[in-house]
């Protein structure tokens, strides 16, 4: 396996882990940006993919889009999950 693909990989277990302790969209938006921003872990990995050689560009290439895919999806999914209204006694406001 290349570098950058095991480097992508302990990003991807690195995001999971971290993921799991979101509680605000704040943190959500702080994940995002530390991560897929401009400046970010990812875009920090892929910059090195200019080294390789052309059999290997796809194949970390690949591995990048499924990390990428991944951590937008489990953003999306606890944002979701943070937006949810909370189970509980229903209560009329309107009273």
């Amino acid at each position: 396996m290349n570098p950058l693909q095991e480097s992508l990989l302990a990003l991807k277990a690195e995001f999971l882990q971290q993921a799991g302790d979101i509680s605000s969209q704040t943190e959500i938006e702080d994940l995002r940006i530390r991560y897929l921003g401009k400046k970010g872990e990812l875009t920090k990995i892929l910059r090195g993919m200019g080294a390789l050689s052309a059999e290997e560009r796809p194949v970390v290439g690949q591995t990048a889009n499924e990390v990428r895919a991944e951590i937008e999806q489990k953003l999306s999914e606890r944002q979701a999950e943070l937006c949810r209204p909370k189970e509980g006694p229903w209560v009329d406001v309107i009273l």
